[in-house]
């Protein structure tokens, strides 16, 4: 009887909705894309000597990627400290942009554009779209002597765009010629610090 009991109730603790083709509970290939888009910002950033976190809460922007600096504490100690040089990020990825005339061709949800297109910031902003491979198979490598993303991300400001009239997304352009690397996250931090416009 008891046998008979714990076969009924097995299909409750597993039920199929839970579970992928493989056999066990997967997050959805855009939630996947999200990680990875963030993942290679982070890392850039930290390459790059910077602090990146997401904000709490998260009011439409992904990521915040923070300046700091050394200083002489007075007792000898060198030590780090924010004075609040940042830039926020909107992090997207796609494996479909078009690319034309040299240009990553993207479709922007409207949300997102009339948040970016703002003049009005505390806080300087851009775009970061990861451009992934088709196969998903491609996307992450991982070995013992390299890992790898492939493809890479480019950075847009859309600071002072017009506005647009669509409903729900905008074609921007971004040139091929800005890659979101080390060497150019530290020219928009030095633009940050200085106060200059993106």
């Amino acid at each position: 009887m008891l046998t008979a009991f714990f076969k009924k109730m097995k299909r409750f603790f597993t039920p199929r909705s839970y579970l992928s083709k493989g056999g066990l509970m997967s997050i959805t290939k855009q939630h996947r894309q999200e990680y990875l888009s963030k993942a290679y910002i982070r890392a850039v950033a930290a390459k790059a000597g910077y602090t990146c976190a997401p904000p709490d809460p998260d009011y439409g922007l992904d990521l915040v990627i923070r300046d700091v600096d050394e200083e002489d504490d007075g007792n000898g100690k060198t030590v780090l400290q924010d004075y609040g040089y940042a830039l926020d990020v909107s992090a997207k990825s796609t494996y479909i942009a078009r690319i034309i005339d040299d240009c990553i061709h993207y479709d922007l949800e409207i949300k997102a554009y009339d948040n970016l297109i703002k003049e009005q910031r505390g806080t300087p902003a851009i775009l970061v779209l990861y451009h992934m491979p088709i196969e998903e198979t491609d996307w992450l490598s991982v070995g013992n002597d390299i890992t790898i993303l492939k493809h890479c991300g480019y950075w847009q400001s859309l600071r002072g765009k017009p506005p647009s009239t669509n409903s729900s997304t905008q074609v921007i352009e971004i040139p091929r010629s800005q890659v979101f690397c080390e060497s150019s996250l530290k020219g928009i931090m030095n633009k940050v610090r200085s106060g200059e416009y993106l």
